[in-house]
């Protein structure tokens, strides 16, 4: 087990500026998701997270990155976007 500390990040207003709409994909992406896996000394196979902004980091490194979504019945849908933007679906799993 392997366990990070991170400084807040906060953006300035010239970054607020220029990334605009897509400044919290970037910092979710570019400035914590690829640096933390980056680091870790043992690659997982797969991360899964709840947030869809966090799949551009599919676009950057190895590691498939997946979005785990809660659904009516208690049933989770795996979703994975590779790099060409395709939706390949998983498959669902029952809780």
């Amino acid at each position: 087990m392997e366990f990070r500390v991170t400084a807040p990040i906060r953006p300035t207003n010239f970054q607020k500026t220029l990334y605009g709409d897509i400044l919290t994909e970037h910092i979710l992406v570019e400035l914590v998701t690829i640096p933390w896996l980056d680091a870790l000394s043992q690659k997982p196979g797969i991360v899964v997270v709840r947030d869809p902004l966090f799949l551009g980091g599919n676009d950057r490194q190895d590691i498939p990155i997946v979005v785990a979504e809660k659904l009516l019945g208690w049933s989770i849908e795996i979703r994975y976007f590779d790099a060409k933007g395709l939706h390949l679906s998983l498959g669902n799993i029952s809780t």
